[in-house]
């Protein structure tokens, strides 16, 4: 007997839950528009560890992913799909990852420099597991990072810096054991007319089941 499939990505977090039980449950939805063309999808397993007609091996520290406008998704546990909402302090148009030599940095650019009060979730994929991170979007240490093992991590020098529409996340990468490589998933999340918004820059959907491929400190 095969497996049914479920949309919940692995490594989302624990208060979405509810969300998705509430996506799940439903006997009739909306089908959600097509994947953004600003789409990335994580590379092949060839592509990470090919090389070039020289035989010299590329791997990328950082990536680009440019978000199509408007696609803001309200869920609320009376409604029976999730619902597009103008909400340009939540929209994600433009985000930058970088795996430097000293942390895992993003840039988050939104539609609106007005404030909100949301949260940016991280999903951080190494060779130890998944780690979870969540900054508030108005800026500051993060309120939680936890571990593979489900424990919570101090993380000194880890936090979020806001100046109007832009958002600076920053994880040292020493509090993420120092990996080889890292994948990262980015989930926006805000209260909203009873309900939860949520923007992922990954694609147009409420949510991302894959994120971004691995990306290697430099050297």
């Amino acid at each position: 007997m095969s497996r049914r499939r479920t949309n919940r990505a692995p490594w989302a977090p624990v208060r979405m839950t509810s969300a998705l039980l509430v996506l799940g449950g439903c006997t009739t939805a909306v089908s959600p528009p097509p994947p953004a063309p600003s789409l990335v999808a994580p590379p092949r397993v060839e592509d990470e560890n090919g090389g070039d007609a020289v035989g010299i091996v590329g791997r990328r520290s950082f990536v680009r992913i440019d978000d199509v406008a408007a696609d803001v998704w309200l869920v609320r546990r009376h409604d029976r799909a999730p619902t597009l909402v103008g909400m340009p302090a939540l929209d994600v148009l433009h985000t930058t990852i970088r795996h430097s030599s000293d942390a895992v940095r993003l840039l988050v650019t939104l539609a609106s420099g007005r404030p909100v009060d949301g949260v940016l979730d991280l999903g951080l994929e190494t060779t130890d597991g998944r780690w979870f991170a969540d900054f508030p979007l108005a800026g500051g240490a993060p309120t939680r990072l936890v571990a593979p093992t489900g424990e919570p991590v101090r993380c000194p020098g880890s936090g979020a810096l806001r100046r109007l529409s832009d958002l600076s996340v920053s994880v040292p990468r020493t509090c993420l054991g120092s990996p080889e490589w890292v994948t990262v998933v980015v989930l926006l999340s805000a209260p909203f007319d009873g309900g939860t918004a949520y923007e992922n820059p990954h694609n147009s959907r409420p949510f991302a089941e894959d994120g971004t491929g691995r990306l290697y400190p430099p050297g």
